[in-house]
């Protein structure tokens, strides 16, 4: 098993930010998107997106890569920069959506708290 350090990268998503992603992306290829867009995200900025990269990465269709475009742009979590430029911007929390995450929630009812620990 590879470990988390340095020389093996690693994203780090807020769980409410991921909770809110898995309730409003209904489709599967969107939320592979999402998830490729959170891990560079982190790393580039602007970053260049290629079609071919998320296809082969996240192992979809263009079609798939195509509709999951449009979906994370109807859902506000993609949001072009400028009428008819081909340039967006990508949120982890679209910004209507932002008072809806609770940045420390309290533990989800089925995590039964134990020390610094939990237990599922």
């Amino acid at each position: 098993m590879k470990e988390c350090d340095r020389r093996h990268s690693y994203t780090a998503t807020n769980n409410q930010v991921e909770l809110q992603a898995m309730k409003n992306i209904k489709t599967v290829g969107a939320y592979k998107l999402f998830r490729y867009l959170c891990m560079w995200s982190n790393y580039k900025k602007p970053y260049a997106l290629s079609s071919k990269d998320v296809m082969t990465v996240c192992h979809i269709t263009k079609p798939t890569y195509l509709k999951a475009f449009k979906e994370l742009e109807a859902l506000g979590y993609l949001q072009q920069k400028e009428e008819g430029s081909n340039q967006y911007t990508f949120y982890q929390i679209p910004p209507e959506d932002e008072e809806e995450i609770i940045i420390n929630p309290a533990p989800l009812p089925y995590e039964e708290e134990q020390g610094d620990r939990f237990s599922f």
